[in-house]
């Protein structure tokens, strides 16, 4: 893009909306790329929005589904059910710029993964911090529903903190 006069410093993770209106600060004297991105920016924040909403209900899904593996710690198929609860809040909140569900649904998957190798008695320390980081999920879905809504309206101060400070010149 360095051909189109465009110099543009990007953070992994790429926030897909986010960048897309970099992109567009960058290219606004073209008015018909400017109205697509824009219109990508309202139906990606309708989605960020729907899964915000529905962000809750998922994980009270993983809260029961880790109830259920507590209550039976021999079973295997409970602590798999709880692996994939977590891995789909993992992917499609990672993708939707819920970068901090995603590390903590990372956690609680590569957790149920390793608990098949603990016995009983260990699995308690280890479910409780599941717990914890389940309360934690919920309150950084909120949180990071508001950053990713402010950015979008415009809030010029609000920040989607990256993970990785890997910068990527355009």
């Amino acid at each position: 893009m360095r051909n189109c006069g465009v110099k543009l410093v990007a953070h992994k993770p790429l926030i897909p909306f986010v960048f897309g209106a970099q992109i567009e600060g960058q290219l606004q004297a073209d008015g018909q790329t400017g109205a697509k991105l824009k219109e990508f920016e309202t139906v990606f924040l309708a989605l960020v929005t729907k899964y915000a909403r529905v962000l809750p209900t998922k994980l009270g899904e993983l809260s029961a589904a880790v109830e259920k593996a507590k209550a039976d710690p021999h079973n295997v198929d409970l602590r798999a059910e709880v692996r994939s609860h977590a891995h789909k809040i993992k992917g499609t909140g990672g993708s939707l710029g819920f970068r901090q569900v995603g590390e903590i649904m990372a956690f609680i998957e590569d957790t149920a993964v390793n608990m098949g190798e603990k016995s009983p008695e260990e699995q308690l320390p280890l479910w409780a911090e599941v717990d914890k980081k389940l309360l934690e999920a919920q309150a950084a879905g909120e949180a990071e529903a508001k950053e990713v809504a402010n950015f979008a309206d415009g809030d010029e101060t609000a920040e989607v903190k990256p993970h990785h400070q890997q910068s990527l010149e355009f």
